[in-house]
């Protein structure tokens, strides 16, 4: 059960790290810098969500229907 705190905990940092990394994208392509990196980072982030939502979606489901 640890574990599945650990890794929802992860995937919220996550989130919020994809938010700010998102408005950062945003203010700086607003000033006419080049924003690659961050897009690059952004994609390789969301992949990473991806991953760990796949992989908590089943284990949260089964742990509900089991509580059930």
């Amino acid at each position: 059960m640890a574990g599945l705190e650990w890794a929802a905990a992860a995937l919220e940092e996550l989130l919020v790290l994809r938010a700010w990394i998102r408005m950062l994208r945003a203010r700086h392509a607003g000033a006419s810098i080049n924003t690659n990196a961050l897009s690059e980072r952004l994609a390789r982030l969301e992949e990473l969500i991806e991953v760990l939502s796949s992989t908590l979606a089943p284990i949260a489901r089964a742990i509900l229907s089991e509580a059930l």
